[in-house]
């Protein structure tokens, strides 16, 4: 009986210290739904702080217009301004840039305007697995953006050096589809992350 109770006694301060351990480590992990990928969630157990994993800049904290963090930010809103795809071109016939054209619709009673790459994270999406990728310095957007409430802009996606030597003819736009299907044939569109106003567009492959 005696031996019974001793090992009760240690099985129950095994669990105890267990259950600490797990309690004092310093992060609770979970996720969050973002379109059709989720997206790593950490929160600080003792302050409540939450981060946000992003692919392209790592844990992200979130500030207000007045500069202040905020430790619960907001859903992302991913129907502010909504993206279309309407081709691919190069910027010339020597150049080797494949261009990505989009129209982005501001559906929002308020203009919409980004000098910089201050605080937005532009990912790839990818088929397989359902995920997101980051980009480095060879993929880009053109800055400033503006789009006035209610009204429409193209936006281009550039990837550098990607199209073969063209020999100073200008590409058409079906084979620019070819050749992104068959060098990025797990590249199911692009997913632009602006931080500072919450903002998530969404841009479809569309070739």
């Amino acid at each position: 009986m005696k031996k019974s109770v001793t090992l009760t006694g240690l099985g129950a301060v095994a669990l105890v210290a267990l259950g600490l351990y797990v309690w004092l480590t310093p992060y609770k992990y979970d996720h969050v739904k973002v379109g059709d990928n989720n997206v790593p969630v950490r929160i600080n157990r003792i302050t409540g702080k939450t981060e946000v994993f992003m692919m392209a800049a790592g844990w992200m904290s979130f500030k207000d217009d007045s500069g202040k963090k905020v430790e619960n930010p907001k859903p992302w809103n991913a129907r502010a301004l909504t993206a279309s795809y309407e081709g691919m071109h190069t910027l010339n016939a020597y150049n080797r840039d494949i261009v990505f054209w989009y129209t982005v619709e501001n559906t929002t009673d308020q203009d919409y305007r980004v000098e910089t790459g201050d605080g937005i994270s532009l990912t790839g999406k990818l088929a397989q697995p359902q995920s997101l990728s980051g980009f480095d310095s060879s993929e880009k957007i053109h800055y400033p953006i503006f789009i006035p409430s209610k009204q429409r802009l193209r936006v281009d996606i550039e990837i550098q050096n990607q199209y073969p030597d063209s020999g100073g003819n200008q590409p058409p736009t079906k084979v620019l589809e070819e050749c992104v299907r068959t060098h990025f044939g797990n590249l199911d569109g692009f997913v632009l992350f602006d931080s500072n106003n919450r903002y998530q567009i969404n841009f479809p492959k569309g070739w």
